[in-house]
């Protein structure tokens, strides 16, 4: 699979090469991306449904993310237009249980990764539509959980802890609708993955404590959490349809 992407890649960055103008793009924008997570959809609602009776105001769910990137690029631009990006992305959510005793949950859920871009398609005097493909490399998630007591002093309970993924990987594809106005590139790029890593592996909490007392891994189920059995772990493939705009300064190179 991942042979299969860095020849695709390849091929998209050596149709850049053949015709059009040549340049340099430096940049960044702003993200959204909405998880589909069943695991994090389903903590959520069991943490609400077990501390029901105590809570002022319960979890909604990390269901997406706001993210920055930045990026530097090599870019065509002719009657067929291409580019290929390099570059890194991050995306943060934050999500709230609050208790009627005035003590407060709080999950951080963080995003990042480097990415290499590929985009091929067609110009329209100044607009283009580019198809493109992405490769997000060094995929890391944190899920941090903290649990706040009265004046806002961090109280320690089982479930606080930062859950961390290994590195994993995964691919996108999708659609950039481009503007060039001299010397900047405007473009929305709407994506969606195609394939995500880390099915198999859980977000873990890497201390020896939490690994001691049997609590290292973010449950999908806080009711089997609870109840101190068996549980499950909330994967680490967590990803979704991802919506960015970026700027990109634009440096003319010499034609070859």
């Amino acid at each position: 699979m991942k042979k299969r992407v860095f020849f695709q890649i390849s091929l998209l960055f050596w149709a850049a090469a053949v015709h059009g103008q040549d340049y340099l793009t430096i940049g960044g924008g702003f993200s959204f991306a909405f998880y589909e997570s069943e695991s994090l959809k389903n903590f959520a609602v069991t943490y609400n449904e077990v501390n029901y009776g105590t809570l002022r105001q319960g979890f909604e769910g990390l269901k997406g993310g706001e993210g920055i990137r930045w990026e530097i690029g090599y870019r065509r631009f002719d009657r067929t237009t291409a580019a290929a990006i390099f570059g890194r992305q991050l995306y943060t959510r934050h999500d709230f249980a609050s208790f009627t005793n005035g003590e407060e949950r709080g999950l951080e859920l963080k995003i990042e990764s480097l990415f290499l871009e590929g985009e091929l398609g067609r110009s329209f005097k100044q607009f283009f539509v580019n198809g493109c493909l992405a490769l997000h490399i060094h995929r890391r998630i944190q899920l941090d959980s903290e649990y706040s007591g009265l004046g806002g002093i961090e109280a320690k309970k089982p479930l606080t802890g930062l859950y961390e993924s290994d590195t994993v990987f995964s691919t996108d594809i999708g659609l950039a609708l481009g503007f060039y106005k001299r010397p900047v590139f405007l473009i929305v790029r709407i994506m969606y993955p195609v394939f995500t890593d880390g099915k198999f592996e859980v977000l873990r909490d890497r201390s020896t404590e939490k690994r001691e007392n049997m609590t290292s891994v973010f449950p999908r189920d806080y009711q089997e959490y609870f109840d101190l059995g068996n549980y499950e772990g909330v994967p680490c493939n967590i990803d979704g349809l991802k919506l960015t705009m970026t700027f990109a300064f634009a440096i003319r190179l010499p034609r070859w």
